[in-house]
């Protein structure tokens, strides 16, 4: 119990206007979505797209260090300007071995994020005029979300899953108002998952509120009851082992 109490307290008062770690190298980003033209394209949910992770590695800022992907994969040879947080990408080259999908979902989705990625081009030479890749990364909830933008001003959004299995941390979930007066909404990506479990703990650590939902899209969550103060909000799938994925919130 004293440890749950310290790793709730340590989440709750973590400054969050800390300085975001901006090197993107040697961590496993998670492709979330990509936004083309302006238009949302969320990763699908399925048992054989959760299988397809990481989608973009760097190992170093020299060249050919790194890959990218998600039905197949493509290394990349890149440089990498940490300084203006920008990316150069000279060409793609598919590994031996691609890891295919069988579901069409998923081979539309890895269509986008490879033209995401490269357009060709028969009249430009990447070799002479390389494509450029600015980027940024930003704290969201407990993580870091990495944002691609390419030169049509297309998006691709991955978050760090370096060291996790947390499914909701590779999802794309959406939790609001935040602060919250009595209603807490909670957005869930289309997925086969029947339910979800839903704890609340306050600053010491005491489970007060628990829901069992089923998995949809849109959960409503009434919490008017609730004393003003800060919360803990868990998010877990059942019969999973450790603990789920925690979010803050802030009760008026």
């Amino acid at each position: 119990m004293k440890a749950i109490v310290l790793f709730i307290a340590f989440l709750l008062y973590t400054n969050t206007n800390a300085q975001t770690q901006l090197d993107i190298k040697n961590k496993n980003w998670f492709l979330t979505k990509l936004e083309i033209g302006n238009q949302m394209y969320n990763r699908p949910v399925n048992t054989e797209a959760n299988t397809k992770a990481p989608n973009f590695h760097m190992q170093s800022n020299t060249n050919i260090n790194g890959w990218m992907g998600f039905c197949y994969v493509y290394q990349m040879e890149v440089f990498l300007n940490e300084q203006s947080q920008i990316l150069y990408l000279y060409s793609l080259s598919t590994l031996v071995v691609p890891q295919e999908c069988n579901l069409q979902v998923n081979n539309d989705f890895d269509h986008l994020n490879t033209t995401f990625w490269i357009t060709l081009d028969n009249n430009r030479d990447p070799y002479v005029n390389p494509y450029r890749f600015d980027y940024e990364v930003i704290e969201v909830g407990n993580g870091l979300e990495l944002i691609i933008t390419n030169e049509s001003g297309d998006k691709a959004y991955y978050n760090d899953v370096t060291a996790s299995a947390d499914i909701f941390k590779k999802l794309p979930v959406k939790i609001y108002p935040n602060p919250v007066q009595s209603v807490l909404n909670i957005e869930l990506p289309t997925a086969d998952y029947q339910n979800v479990l839903i704890d609340i703990y306050d600053i010491n650590g005491k489970k007060i509120k628990s829901f069992k939902e089923h998995w949809q899209e849109n959960i409503s969550l009434n919490i008017e009851s609730l004393p003003t103060g800060n919360y803990l909000l868990e998010l877990k799938l059942p019969n999973e082992p450790g603990r789920g994925h925690f979010v803050k919130i802030i009760k008026e």
